[in-house]
């Protein structure tokens, strides 16, 4: 997780029951924080007039917030702020999703604690199920664009809202609920070029797409349907499990689909050039999780460590081996 604040970014890492500053090599250094029921933690950075502050909660652990010096757990009333299971920022507001329910809970505007208020999702979708997520995006330009809170349950319906005050009926009104495949993870959204993409057991769609088309014509256009059947695959091994994963490095124009695994055994990713929508499989990268620092792409390994990617010239202290099958021409 990354925190920026002007000029100033520190970024940190969770592992075990402790979040530990990892902004400099060597030896991570523990933070206050050592008593984590669950190192996977949904955070957002969040602005507002007091400062920078990057939020995270875990659905099991009271949620504590950063600001640049200090841990604090903000006082949260109204729910059980420990069952808040995911975070995102939209109208100036935290959101978040509670565990095991259909509810989404937001705090007042530009405030980091308080009375949280309930948005019950259920009337809105026919599935069941839980909420697992929500992000905020906006589509348009110019004077017509519009801001859009979009939420999705553990049985595939999103559920979209455009407007910014849910208390304001001449503001805030439902668009529509949409049917998509199971999303994998907590981790399900991600934005990319204006649009939102969302990562689900029938591949990775844009928003957009989704609320153009039906489902059956919306596979057509998946991000992933060149690897569709390697998709399928990978969601028949470990769809079931949460650390799923997508990760926008924007420099290198690169998103990266970190998948689950227990152990160092798991070492592939899926990588596709956000401008060409070409993809690639890597290899060789224990990775757990991924995180972007300072521009440049890091990534958490089943071992407790932190490696930068994509630098120097070597697999850490092993050279690269490279395969490499020219177009064959034959010439008699």
């Amino acid at each position: 997780m990354q925190w920026a604040g002007g000029s100033t970014q520190i970024f940190f890492a969770a592992a075990g029951d402790t979040i530990y500053d990892v902004s400099v090599s060597g030896a991570a250094v523990a933070s206050s924080v050592t008593s984590l029921t669950k190192a996977l933690l949904l955070s957002t950075v969040f602005t507002t007039s007091g400062g920078w502050f990057l939020f995270w909660v875990n659905g099991e652990d009271s949620p504590q917030y950063f600001n640049g010096s200090v841990w604090t757990t903000p006082a949260i009333t109204g729910v059980t702020a420990a069952n808040l299971a995911n975070v995102w920022v939209h109208g100036a507001r935290l959101w978040f999703a509670e565990q095991g329910t259909m509810d989404a809970w937001y705090l007042p505007v530009d405030q980091l604690a308080g009375s949280a208020t309930k948005l019950s999702l259920g009337s809105s979708t026919q599935k069941g199920g839980y909420l697992v997520a929500g992000a905020s995006t906006a589509t348009g330009a110019g004077d017509g664009i519009a801001p859009y809170n979009v939420f999705v349950t553990s049985e595939g319906e999103l559920v979209v809202y455009q407007g910014l005050d849910p208390a304001t009926s001449a503001t805030w009104a439902l668009v529509g609920t949409y049917v998509v495949g199971r999303p994998l993870g907590r981790r399900c959204f991600q934005r990319v070029q204006g649009d939102l993409l969302i990562m689900t057991e029938d591949g990775i769609f844009s928003l957009l797409a989704v609320m153009k088309y039906d489902r059956a014509a919306a596979l057509e256009t998946a991000i992933t349907k060149p690897i569709e059947p390697l998709w399928r695959d990978l969601v028949r091994l470990y769809g079931g499990q949460e650390a799923w994963q997508m990760t926008l490095w924007s420099r290198e124009s690169m998103m990266i689909v970190s998948l689950p695994g227990s152990d160092n055994t798991n070492d592939m990713q899926l990588v596709v050039n956000t401008t060409t929508g070409a993809w690639a499989t890597f290899t060789g990268w224990p990775a757990s999780c991924f995180g972007v620092y300072d521009n440049a792409l890091y990534f958490g390994r089943y071992d407790g460590e932190v490696w930068q990617a994509e630098i120097g010239a070597r697999d850490g202290d092993d050279p690269y081996i490279v395969r490499w099958m020219p177009v064959y021409s034959d010439f008699g």
